[in-house]
């Protein structure tokens, strides 16, 4: 019985070494590329300087009008980067206002002759932008005009999301150079 033993973890030793099952050889996961769009309120004539960033993972072609999972099983909240689109709501596209990494349910319709799409129900006009926009903002939430009166710091409970985050988001703006 301790030779079959042997013979058996012997086999199983040797397997795990093997070309193809190592970890490293693997195919490498490919990175999500986000994509980063100004959204203004179509019907609505002022937005009273609010504005929002919409960031979806891939060219918003890609991922208007599919239907997408929200999260996971068993999660009351979804999970921001396990989504397939966020929006961050700004100032003046100086600041962050609340609520970041808002997760977008779904992102309907997408005129880009009229630059126009449907996000969670609602119509905008959107405008492509640099990642870089983004990374501005997460870097310097408060933005650069300071009479602004808050009711709360902009990434208030966020900050180490906003570290990973920002990790990511300069890693992407690395290799797009």
């Amino acid at each position: 019985m301790n030779l079959a033993m042997v013979v058996a973890l012997s086999l199983a030793f040797s397997q795990a070494g093997s070309p193809g099952t190592n970890p490293s050889e693997k195919e490498k996961i490919p990175a999500v590329l986000y994509q980063a769009y100004w959204l203004t309120y179509f019907d609505k004539g002022s937005d009273n300087g609010y504005q929002k960033l919409l960031l979806t993972r891939g060219p918003l072609e890609e991922v208007a009008g599919r239907k997408w999972r929200v999260g996971m099983p068993g999660r009351s909240e979804p999970l921001p980067f396990d989504c397939t689109a966020m929006v961050f709501s700004t100032y003046g596209r100086d600041s962050l206002w609340e609520d970041p990494f808002k997760v977008v349910k779904k992102i309907g319709e997408l005129d880009p002759k009229d630059k126009v799409v449907t996000v969670d129900e609602i119509k905008y006009r959107y405008e492509p932008t640099s990642l870089k926009e983004l990374i501005r903002l997460l870097e310097k939430p408060l933005g650069t005009n300071r009479g602004i009166h808050r009711r709360t710091y902009p990434l208030s409970g966020a900050e180490i999301t906003t570290r990973a985050f920002l990790l990511l988001l300069k890693d992407q703006a690395a290799t797009e150079k």
